[in-house]
């Protein structure tokens, strides 16, 4: 009694919050919106997808 029901709060950065929502987003039925990830995030899921598998090699080697 008198504690709160979440003892911490964490505190996202813009991009965590983001990665949070798309993950989220393709668990849910309805899926992503790169439209309404743009806008809420200012981020482009493309541009930082397409970077993440070009690090990884993924681009390169043609693996999807």
């Amino acid at each position: 009694a008198g504690q709160p029901a979440w003892p911490e709060v964490e505190r996202l950065t813009i991009e965590a919050a983001f990665r949070e929502t798309v993950i989220m987003g393709l668990r849910m039925l309805a899926g992503v919106s790169i439209a309404d990830l743009r806008q809420r995030f200012g981020l482009d899921l493309v541009k930082l997808a397409s970077e993440c598998l070009e690090k990884d090699g993924r681009h390169e080697r043609g693996v999807s």
